[in-house]
């Protein structure tokens, strides 16, 4: 038997058979017949691991406390999550100021992701100034876009953040340019198609690419990069985003690399999560960090006057409405106090979004919904029944199925085969998604 006809044997029949399994379930969910969603939801309780994050310290305490005499396969469960939605070392950092920390059943598995990532992290950093070291060397204008250098402001260390590439903003003609120079320098394009238009040119990894191999903390893995040649995509959300000044107007140096103004990069982080929470794709410590924001610029009332500022013009209001909703949704899972600065602007808010975040801002914790309550919140941005009728075909009835993206290469065979079952998930997981929303939109 050859090797190809052996990897598709491999890749294609057994996986067949679960995809039928998964089918029957679907489809049984969808009739009621469940009383629940699919096996393969998950079974951590969100609002308990929320409340572990939360910024009021009395009620994590308490929560942590909770977290620690829970039996060691809930526990489990709850490492695994956490491992998933980029908050474990968030955890691990809490359950140490708490003084709890040794009490955890995998407190041995939390101490190793740490120390896994403090080497990670040493190995973006270093990245990182390489890349921009060449950058600087051919003349081209760039800023590190998020990564560690959100701390102290996002989160109190950069070595709690589960950082998996370098993302670098640059003008469209720069971003080619630093595409061709990068190629020439130890990367190479990895070809991927995404749910939409990407915000940055091929993911670039380096010629040696050493896997994760299922650990996320893996140190052998290096950074991926992405150069950004814009920041929203404003033609396919429908919702038109204008910066003004151009962040790269108004670089700043931090820990001896550029990135943006502290206006900047809040917008940047807080779009970045929008946009995956219109997509259902959103990883909670997203949110987490902004929560972590507003809570160390609760008081910084020049600040938000500055970024008022910043967004007050006419133009300018979608980015600001954005920007507001995202805080607003960040403080009220994760408790952190509300500046008094920006009460108008959330007041301002269109009432439908309003409303939403009221109602299913919990939801967000839970990335496997699959009701499509955030194309809700999406419409509320976006004017005209034209372009609400688009933004609805392509979050509820795409015609177009993302490609799976990977480092390595593999047979068409195989390729067929994969292609195969993504087309069939996506088909089921799009008729039962459509059904639930339209209940959703309906039910008072």
């Amino acid at each position: 038997m050859s090797p190809a006809f052996a990897g598709f044997i491999r890749c294609s029949i057994y996986p067949q058979l679960t995809l039928w399994a998964t089918i029957c379930r679907q489809l049984r969910w969808l009739a009621g017949v469940n009383a629940g969603p699919p096996r393969s939801h998950i079974m951590v309780d969100l609002q308990h691991l929320a409340r572990c994050l939360s910024y009021d310290r009395a009620e994590a305490r308490g929560a942590c406390g909770q977290w620690t005499a829970l039996p060691e396969p809930r526990q489990r469960e709850l490492l695994e999550f956490s491992d998933r939605a980029g908050l474990s070392l968030h955890l691990w950092r809490i359950a140490q100021e708490a003084g709890l920390a040794d009490r955890l059943v995998h407190a041995a598995e939390y101490r190793e992701r740490w120390r896994k990532n403090e080497i990670r992290l040493e190995e973006r950093r270093r990245v990182a100034a390489r890349l921009t070291g060449l950058l600087s060397c051919a003349g081209l204008r760039a800023a590190l876009l998020k990564g560690f250098l959100l701390a102290p402001d996002y989160v109190p260390s950069p070595v709690e953040r589960q950082q998996n590439d370098i993302d670098l903003l640059l003008s469209p003609p720069d971003a080619h340019r630093a595409f061709e120079l990068f190629t020439a320098n130890g990367y190479r394009a990895l070809q991927e198609e995404q749910d939409g238009p990407a915000l940055h040119l091929p993911m670039l990894i380096p010629v040696v690419f050493t896997d994760r191999q299922g650990d996320f903390f893996n140190p052998l893995t290096p950074p991926v990069v992405e150069l950004h040649d814009r920041l929203w995509p404003a033609d396919f959300e429908r919702i038109p985003v204008t910066f003004d000044p151009d962040p790269l107007s108004r670089i700043v140096i931090r820990e001896g690399l550029p990135t943006l103004d502290a206006r900047d990069q809040l917008a940047v982080c807080v779009l970045h999560a929008m946009r995956h929470i219109f997509r259902g794709s959103l990883r909670t410590s997203h949110l987490y960090e902004i929560a972590g924001f507003l809570e160390t610029h609760r008081e910084d009332s020049d600040f938000w006057r500055a970024w008022l500022a910043d967004t007050a013009r006419p133009a300018q209001a979608p980015l600001r409405e954005l920007c507001v909703t995202g805080l607003a949704l960040s403080a009220q899972l994760f408790h952190a106090r509300w500046p008094a600065a920006l009460d108008s602007a959330r007041a301002a808010l269109p009432a439908a979004a309003r409303r939403w975040i009221e109602r299913h801002g919990s939801a967000l914790l839970d990335r496997d919904r699959r009701h499509k309550e955030q194309v809700l919140l999406q419409l509320a941005f976006v004017h005209g029944w034209r372009d609400r009728l688009v933004v609805l075909q392509r979050r509820l009835a795409p015609l177009r199925i993302p490609n799976e993206a990977t480092p390595f290469e593999r047979s068409p065979l195989v390729r067929a085969a994969s292609r195969m079952r993504l087309i069939a998930r996506r088909a089921i997981f799009h008729t039962v998604t459509l059904w639930r929303f339209l209940w959703l939109a309906v039910k008072p």
